[in-house]
């Protein structure tokens, strides 16, 4: 059986989960139970979406912004042999959904990988919405996570170029359950994808314990949006139902305040991630040190502790006597008193 892969796409919160687990009861596997994070994605493969994140100077809340061809970057094809293995132990044989809100971002190193040109599920929820429940989750100001949608949803459109895709609008999908997952099951099948033992009943039951917590209606909300992200909204509302082969409509330019917090976002991360790496390097520094002293001390004979150490070498003790406080004073220059004694 061919392993055709669907692919959910859309920005984290923005009903991706509740649209993959409606997937699964349609008749998709959806890879290892022990593999599966709450949310219904992939660890190994989050995993691997990470480092192609990072390699890039980004992270899922502070996205990259990557040169043109970006996956033929030698620190990212060295990724694809780990990314093939990883492919090969959640989705075996067969078709499979794949959800994680990365691939908006990460599906162009993904598409030769996967065994078969993927459908793309693309799930649209407003803006408003997902910044209210990234607030709610994480702490996220408004502006923040509206800068995140935008740059997702542009991503998820433009990634998606040339490939069957169905578009579920998230807000249609709760306001009718049954209905929506009976037209998900027939956009698949019209695009020639045939889910097995799925459960239309099923898939609208998983949905209709699921709320809109935080809805975006009429006027008013619109108005915390930039015009480029309120036209981008109106596109994404407007991209149709199933698609053959998706045609990326005209996308709006990204708005210059949005591209300001992303790179904000970045440089922060950036910075964050350098002074790890000098937090490791000086752990580094200390054990070859811790090492050399026992080494230098075991040389000596002297390995029985520092108290010892400073008697056999004239001393009355640390702490007592002229050199032992000479030899403690020189410890603790070094921090060589505490690493002797871990």
């Amino acid at each position: 059986m061919q392993r055709t892969p669907v692919v959910v796409l859309g920005m984290h919160r923005s009903g991706t989960s509740a649209v993959t687990r409606a997937l699964g009861l349609l008749g998709l596997p959806l890879g290892p139970e022990e593999q599966l994070q709450e949310e219904w994605e992939n660890e190994p493969l989050l995993r691997l979406n990470e480092r192609i994140l990072r390699r890039l100077g980004g992270a899922w809340g502070a996205p990259p912004d990557p040169p043109a061809r970006w996956w033929a970057l030698p620190e990212i094809v060295e990724l694809e042999d780990p990314a093939r293995e990883a492919l090969a132990g959640a989705f075996p044989t067969g078709p499979f959904a794949w959800k994680d809100p990365r691939l908006c971002l990460t599906l162009p190193f993904w598409r030769p990988l996967l065994g078969g040109e993927p459908v793309a599920v693309m799930v649209v929820r407003h803006p408003l919405e997902v910044a209210a429940s990234l607030e709610r989750r994480d702490g996220f100001a408004p502006e923040r996570s509206v800068a995140l949608w935008e740059v997702y949803q542009r991503g998820a459109m433009q990634n998606a170029a040339g490939l069957r895709a169905v578009v579920v609008q998230y807000a249609d999908l709760l306001d009718d359950p049954a209905a929506g997952c009976v037209e998900l099951e027939a956009a698949l099948r019209g695009l020639g994808f045939e889910p097995e033992g799925g459960d239309a009943i099923a898939a609208a039951g998983s949905l209709e314990g699921d709320r809109r917590h935080h809805q975006a209606t009429g006027p008013a909300p619109e108005r915390h949006l930039s015009e480029e992200q309120r036209e981008l909204w109106r596109v994404a509302q407007g991209t149709g139902r199933a698609h053959q082969a998706f045609v990326v409509p005209a996308l709006p330019p990204l708005t210059p305040e949005s591209g300001r917090i992303i790179a904000d976002l970045r440089a922060g991360k950036q910075e964050h991630r350098s002074r790890r790496r000098a937090v490791r390097l000086a752990g580094a520094r200390l054990r070859k040190l811790r090492r050399a002293w026992r080494g230098a001390l075991r040389k000596l004979g002297l390995a029985r502790g520092p108290r010892r150490a400073a008697e056999m070498l004239g001393g009355e003790g640390l702490g007592g006597g002229e050199a032992g406080r000479e030899n403690s004073g020189a410890g603790d220059d070094d921090g060589g008193a505490d690493i002797v004694s871990e």
